[in-house]
């Protein structure tokens, strides 16, 4: 990957990273009149619409190539965060989360796929790790600034944060039309991609509970995080004071990212997954219960950072263990898992939440991190995918 594509990719990643309606998303919802059950069901909406576009997406970017699929997706973000504002009634709130998940799916796994396949161009695929934790810091450090100007921004105007991150995800989109053209065949090759990906699963227990695991521990970290916003609420914080909570926890997680590029060059899989688990799962038992608002964001925006110390590790694992052939439909196939997950999870998290209160609903999700973290560790005892064969000599 040369110089240039590293810094289109990182702008990419920056304008993709920008959400000023991330510390409001939830009590914006909530003050247009749902309850944390219903929020619970927009989310699920988000992740249906993740779930019937996975698969299908993941195979297009790898047969119509990555950098297609990452240009249209800002056009669907932009839809869903103005559908937020704007559409009447619960059902239709439903339908831009769908529309959202939508987006997610278009980008999702196309843009891992277009960087680890860029640098095996270069035979340099080692640096993987390193590369995708400097990315993903840059996505957080980017998601870190517009939480805390989001905050203030919706002290002013709260529908102004969501035309502003739709402004964002259309210049993403613009930048990913300077990334190199990837294009690889036609959307009918996109069947055949998306049955060797599933085959892959079947033939590589490996794989399959890397999958699993990805789905389940990465399930409990998004709910517990996006309730977090409507418990610091109901300790006192303002809009503002969200913003600063919700970004700060990002920014240090944009350190831990960039941390976890290093990490998995020198820490084993069992020891990093596992001590950065124990310490979410402490947060998450003993955040909820301390009294105050002081307290809890200390508790819990310090162990936010903890999953992802692991996941360049993890998704360096995930790679490793598929084919070029179709990455981005088995990285399409995980997140689809994952939306599983969520469609039952995260209501359920809201329901515990609403009828016994944040500590049982947090410690759901922290039973479930401990669940995925024991599969991701178990995996690498299981038999991966036969190598690759050796390209036939030319004659």
């Amino acid at each position: 990957m040369n110089a240039r594509t590293l810094t289109v990719f990182r702008l990419y990643q920056f304008f993709n990273g920008v959400i000023f309606t991330g510390p409001v998303w939830a009590v914006f919802l909530l003050s247009r009149g749902l309850s944390l059950t219903q929020f619970g069901f927009v989310e699920a909406s988000l992740h249906i619409g993740m779930l019937i576009a996975q698969v299908p997406t993941g195979a297009l970017a790898d047969a119509l190539g990555r950098r297609r699929l990452l240009v249209a997706a800002g056009f669907f973000t932009a839809a869903a965060e103005l559908g937020y504002v704007y559409a009447p009634g619960f059902a239709l709130i439903c339908v831009a989360g769908g529309i959202h998940g939508v987006a997610f799916a278009l980008r999702t796994g196309a843009d891992e796929a277009y960087l680890f396949d860029s640098l095996a161009h270069d035979d340099a695929q080692a640096q993987f790790p390193r590369m995708l934790g400097g990315l993903w810091a840059v996505f957080q450090f980017a998601g870190a600034i517009s939480f805390l100007a989001g905050g203030l921004i919706a002290t002013y105007s709260r529908p102004l944060a969501f035309w502003l991150t739709a402004g964002c995800a259309l210049v993403a989109s613009a930048i990913a039309t300077r990334l190199p053209d990837d294009a690889r065949g036609e959307a009918r090759h996109g069947v055949r991609v998306a049955a060797r990906g599933v085959r892959a699963l079947v033939h590589s227990p490996r794989l399959a509970t890397l999958t699993l695991a990805w789905s389940v521990y990465w399930a409990a970290v998004t709910s517990w995080w996006f309730y977090a916003a409507p418990l610091f609420q109901s300790r006192g914080a303002s809009d503002a004071v969200l913003g600063v909570v919700l970004g700060g926890a990002m920014l240090a997680g944009s350190a831990f990212s960039w941390a976890g590029g290093r990490l998995g060059e020198r820490a084993p899989l069992t020891a990093s997954v596992g001590l950065a688990t124990l310490a979410a799962i402490g947060g998450l038992i003993l955040g909820p219960h301390l009294s105050g608002l002081v307290l809890p964001v200390a508790v819990l925006v310090s162990v936010a950072g903890a999953p992802e110390l692991v996941y360049v590790t993890l998704s360096t694992y995930l790679q490793h263990n598929t084919r070029s052939e179709f990455r981005a439909t088995s990285m399409s196939i995980a997140e689809g898992c994952f939306s599983i997950q969520m469609l039952w999870l995260f209501p359920l998290t809201g329901y515990v939440v609403q009828h016994t209160g944040y500590g049982m609903g947090f410690g759901l999700c922290a039973a479930m991190m401990a669940g995925g973290a024991a599969l991701f560790i178990a995996s690498q005892r299981l038999p991966g995918l036969e190598p690759e064969p050796a390209p036939a000599p030319a004659t």
